[in-house]
């Protein structure tokens, strides 16, 4: 006779409803609906969902179930920037996964959703700037970029006021980040520029474009300024204007770059001529000259 001690059992059963995680247009007349998890193959009819496109009914012709994310087919093809929304009419909730619901692969179904708006706004750019290599272009956008289906990197054009084009040899995206590699650098003094020749404006994600979660895609419009992110270098420091007395009253501070005309304090800098301090009565800032006048 066999006997048995007594053991704990763990039964953790999923009893959670699928929640969408993300909507997106596939192309201009697929609506996407992503789930956290996968979803059975039994879903709703067509008829339970609802969506309307620039303010106007747009009836779902058709559902398909592929692994976490739901198609949805629609009668009419989206135009950019339309604005739209879905919704969802749930069935009486049925544990079994035979019923006609949006439900996983156990048999939660998804609960009523109403009015939802899908994002179809085009992502804009925040910033341009330099690595302090000035081999690398970081260039910010207000909202997460789609990482798959990038442009290609002669899309983009960088140029040098002095030292001409820079192609882009790679590209990727984390987050609402872009980052291009230069071939070469930019000249440390120049000034720095960037095009993106995009492609025909495409509703959807399956397109290749720089563009948003949602499928919308970004365009650029003419030349954007890089800003530069290394710190201007003193090149030289000598003497300036000599007084009638014969004594000199001004101090000339060379940097390597162009700097900015708002004019630091005078505070910010000290002055000695052997041992004694003397008193800084003004600031200049010349093109690439900082300019100290003293008592």
């Amino acid at each position: 006779v066999l006997s048995f001690l007594m053991q704990t059992v763990s039964n953790n059963v999923d009893t959670t409803a699928p929640v969408v995680s993300q909507t997106s247009l596939k192309d201009s007349k697929t609506l996407v609906l992503t789930f956290a998890e996968n979803l059975a193959t039994t879903t709703a009819a067509a008829q339970a969902f609802s969506v309307t496109t620039a303010g106007t009914t747009n009836p779902v012709t058709a559902v398909k179930v592929n692994g976490k994310t739901l198609e949805l087919t629609l009668t009419n093809a989206v135009a950019a920037g339309d604005a739209m929304t879905w919704s969802y009419a749930a069935p009486t909730a049925d544990v079994a996964v035979t019923n006609a619901a949006v439900q996983d692969v156990v048999g939660n179904d998804m609960v009523a959703v109403n009015s939802q708006t899908l994002d179809t706004n085009r992502p804009t750019l925040s910033s341009v700037v330099t690595s302090t290599s000035r081999s690398v272009i970081t260039m910010t956008f207000n909202e997460a970029l789609l990482s798959t289906g990038l442009p290609a990197a002669t899309q983009f054009e960088v140029y040098g006021n002095s030292s001409g084009a820079h192609p882009v040899s790679t590209l990727s995206v984390s987050g609402n980040v872009l980052t291009l590699n230069l071939s070469t650098p930019l000249s440390a003094t120049e000034i720095a520029s960037l095009v993106y020749k995009g492609t025909t404006e495409a509703i959807g994600t399956s397109n290749t474009a720089l563009q948003d979660l949602a499928g919308n895609d970004f365009l650029q419009t003419g030349t954007v300024s890089i800003a530069d992110k290394v710190n201007p270098l003193l090149s030289a420091k000598a003497m300036g204007a000599q007084a009638a007395n014969g004594t000199f009253n001004q101090v000339v501070l060379t940097f390597d770059d162009a700097l900015a005309a708002t004019t630091p304090v005078a505070t910010d800098f000290s002055v000695k001529l052997g041992t004694t301090a003397q008193t800084i009565t003004g600031v200049q800032v010349n093109g690439k000259d900082v300019i100290l006048s003293f008592a």
